[in-house]
């Protein structure tokens, strides 16, 4: 993980409200998401990055967390992963500490 950067909670998994997106442009920051567990486990970190505009927050895979909330926010199969995939959520759903 890299030190002294922001860090993105989700303040609820609302699937619903993501959307994948194809590209987009603009100055992405390196972040640590925190990727809560949904049966009251250990949250987990993992490096992404995001760009915020207007009231969206477009999140980036940058590594891989083989945990099943993650591959649900980014609509991975069990155990898929690649680097660079987007997806956007309404700003109003994330805390950026």
């Amino acid at each position: 993980m890299l030190d002294n950067v922001n860090e993105i909670c989700l303040k609820t998994m609302l699937l619903k409200n993501i959307k994948d997106i194809d590209k987009k442009s603009g100055h992405f920051i390196r972040s640590r998401l925190v990727v809560p567990d949904s049966f009251n486990g250990t949250s987990r970190c993992v490096d992404i990055d995001y760009l915020i505009q207007e009231d969206l927050i477009y999140l980036k895979t940058v590594n891989p967390l083989f945990k099943w909330e993650f591959e649900q926010l980014f609509n991975f199969t069990n155990g898929q992963f690649y680097t660079g995939k987007i997806i956007s959520i309404p700003l109003k759903y994330v805390i950026i500490n």
